[in-house]
């Protein structure tokens, strides 16, 4: 009896082993993009970031930190 109980869990392990497969790598990071509500264009992102270094980034705002630029782009956090 103990030999055969034996046998069945080994039979069980290799099973297990044989279903499962190598894990496998996924990239987050890549063909992100964004469009504000209600627009058509879809721009491009960078993940990890932010929507002021990806708006940055793509030509539609300037560096907010430099000089008084900050109260150019306000207006990011009220768009969808």
């Amino acid at each position: 009896m103990r030999l055969i109980i034996t046998f069945l869990y080994i039979t069980f392990l290799c099973f297990i082993l044989i279903g499962q497969s190598a894990p496998s790598e996924r990239t987050l990071n890549e063909n992100w993009r964004f469009k504000s509500q209600g627009d058509t264009t879809w721009l491009r992102a960078t993940v990890p970031g932010c929507i002021h270094t990806d708006l940055q980034d793509n030509g539609i705002i300037e560096d907010p930190y430099y000089r008084l630029n900050e109260r150019k782009v306000q207006w990011v956090d009220k768009k969808d």
